[in-house]
């Protein structure tokens, strides 16, 4: 399960890091992303919910991981 919640902690984090790098090289990309995220239907919104949930939930189901592991150690 360590393995699985690292793994999606650095997937994401490389996803983000190649946004942030198509922004920088290509400044059109941030118009496209901002017209998608301003979207009267508001899917933009509903996937920039979902993304945020990840990136929100994964560092915390690590650190959540982590406290379990210290309580048993402490029980061994």
């Amino acid at each position: 399960m360590r393995g699985l919640l690292r793994s999606i902690l650095y997937l994401w984090s490389v996803a983000f890091g190649l946004l942030c790098a198509t922004a920088l090289m290509w400044p059109k990309f941030i118009e496209l992303v901002a017209h998608f995220l301003t979207d009267p239907e508001g899917q933009g919104r509903l996937v920039l919910a979902v993304f945020a949930g990840m990136f929100l939930t994964s560092p915390l189901l690590i650190l959540l991981r982590w406290v379990h592991s210290i309580r048993r150690n402490r029980e061994i």
